[in-house]
């Protein structure tokens, strides 16, 4: 069977088919009878015929269902599955893969090819995938033109789309009397994943559909790992420094891939896997993303602030911590109320974690550490995984680093210099204070949800921390009163107790002081935003439950 390809347009014949090492070197198994990519692609798709191509399928079927690899065979294995159950709830016909030839959707469409060549074989049919794509004239012609080779040398069934993939969906779903479902590449930690299962049913916005997600536990490197040791054609972008390929207004070279000569290693050659879509430009993320008028009031509100102090060298004592003295004292001037600080080591995990309690439970968490172009500089992912979305390049820091560098437009970074670009998603540069330190004009305040992201550099960390404070939290005047009473602490109790429940809107503390050569304690009330009110009542009804106490 020719491939069919439903449009008003014909593919050209094909020119490349993409290839290239992997993370691991594979030999595949010789001697099969199936015809090489190459070969098949020379034929013409009428010397082709449909029970060839299945034949195929399913040899490819059995192949990788003798993966040695223990941790992918078990991927392949619950990937099969899932494809396996919709084509026995969809069939082949209502059952289509999404394919817009990235590495992502050259997985699934190639373990979709297994699963329709397992289900042909169990009923003795010759059915061939399903596919749809959405052309957009602003995608790389190299993608499109491995798409076109991709279905000339699998003889596959596609349908050519616009670019309004809603539209077009509802074209489909509308030339169908029972629901649709769609394979999609899909991974956990993708933008738009969420909370989607392997079968996740569309967005409210979007026509009725069922999206099938086989792929979602497969990482950057199994992806890779797959497309190699199978020998699985992708798009030749990827051996040019890409890693994740959008469209030409919004994909460039990944920086972790530059090399110092200025060239670049190809994508498989990416070991932090986090920066897989460091080379995409980013857009705003529904979740983080707010609007000026959103951002100023829960500036304005913030009341309770956390510190999260990122660095093994903190706790193993070989630099002296002097950001959390300056913050807290600087706070206390502010009226604001500290309510948490925090250190951790320079491990991913250990970061989100904390950051995730402490961004729950305070109006507003200042990291300091853990940024930069380094390996141990992983505060910027650990944020990224709290706010659930990703790391991709962020074109108004990019733009800001070519002026602060005086690096002319059309000019490369450096690779380190790059890498200062890559922001999670949907994150917010804030200008800095215009009096502030010559070297801090120019770099703005990196704001992600209600987190602050500050360097560790002490210098660094206190001129921004200032700015913040004197530029976007009002101070909340804070009014006190001290009262020294001659007796002990534990003597007190009982009354603080009672004058603590009576006065909710003030703080009452106390700590012992030797008064005149006897123990005594100091009691100190504060009230905030300057409510004198509140706190000389809480004082007056000090003064009466101790009134034989005080001293001063």
């Amino acid at each position: 069977m020719a491939s069919t390809v439903r449009s008003s347009r014909t593919f050209s014949p094909p020119k490349h088919a993409g290839g290239g090492d992997g993370l691991r070197t594979y030999e595949c198994q010789q001697g099969r009878d199936v015809p090489s990519v190459s070969a098949m692609m020379s034929l013409h798709p009428s010397q082709v015929s449909s029970k060839k191509a299945c034949d195929t399928d399913y040899e490819f079927y059995q192949q990788i269902m003798k993966c040695e690899d223990p941790e992918l065979q078990s991927l392949i294995a619950d990937s099969l599955e899932v494809l396996g159950d919709a084509l026995r709830l969809y069939g082949t016909e209502h059952c289509m893969v999404s394919y817009n030839g990235g590495k992502d959707a050259d997985v699934v469409l190639h373990l979709t090819r297994a699963a329709v060549g397992k289900h042909n074989h169990d009923a003795a049919s010759s059915e061939r995938p399903k596919l749809a794509y959405f052309e957009d004239p602003r995608d790389f012609e190299e993608v499109a033109q491995h798409v076109k080779e991709t279905v000339s040398a699998f003889q596959l069934d596609m349908r050519v789309c616009g670019a309004d993939v809603r539209e077009e969906l509802a074209t489909i779903v509308s030339e169908r009397p029972q629901q649709i479902s769609f394979v999609l590449g899909t991974r956990k930690g993708d933008p738009n994943c969420g909370t989607q299962g392997a079968f996740a049913p569309s967005s409210a916005y979007m026509p009725k559909f069922m999206r099938v997600n086989p792929i979602l536990n497969w990482s950057f490197g199994s992806v890779w790992t797959f497309l190699s040791m199978f020998s699985i054609p992708y798009c030749k972008l990827y051996d040019e420094g890409y890693t994740s390929l959008g469209r030409k207004d919004n994909t460039a070279k990944n920086p972790a891939l530059r090399k110092e000569d200025g060239s670049y290693a190809p994508a498989q050659a990416l070991r932090d896997f986090s920066m897989e879509r460091a080379g995409r430009e980013s857009k705003p993320s529904k979740d983080m993303t707010m609007t000026p008028e959103e951002t100023s009031r829960m500036l304005s509100e913030a009341r309770e602030v956390s510190l999260l102090i990122v660095g093994d060298e903190v706790l193993e004592g070989k630099v002296e911590e002097t950001n959390s003295v300056h913050a807290l004292a600087a706070l206390r001037k502010h009226g604001l109320k500290p309510r948490q600080v925090a250190i951790v080591r320079d491990e991913i995990d250990e970061i989100a974690a904390e950051l995730q309690r402490l961004s729950a439970n305070s109006d507003l968490v200042f990291t300091s550490g853990g940024v930069g172009p380094t390996h141990d500089d992983v505060t910027l992912k650990a944020v990224a995984q709290v706010c659930g979305t990703s790391l991709e390049t962020n074109r108004q820091m990019l733009e800001l680093l070519h002026h602060l560098k005086a690096v002319p437009e059309g000019d490369s970074l450096s690779a380190a210099d790059a890498r200062l670009a890559v922001l999670p998603v949907g994150a917010q540069l804030l200008p800095p204070s215009k009096d502030g330190p010559p070297d801090q004009k120019q770099w703005p305040l990196l704001l992600c949800k209600n987190i602050f992201v500050l360097p560790g550099v002490p210098k660094f960390f206190q001129a921004k921390f200032d700015t913040i404070l004197r530029e976007y939290l009002p101070p909340r005047h804070l009014v006190t009163r001290r009262l020294i009473l001659a007796a002990p602490e534990p003597e007190l109790v009982g009354g603080l107790d009672m004058v603590v429940a009576e006065h909710p809107g003030v703080k009452i503390g106390s700590y012992p002081v030797e008064t005149e050569g006897k123990e005594g304690t100091v009691v100190m009330v504060e009230g905030r935003d300057g409510d004198t009110v509140s706190l000389l009542a809480a004082v007056e009804a000090l003064q009466g439950v101790f009134k034989d106490k005080v001293v001063s």
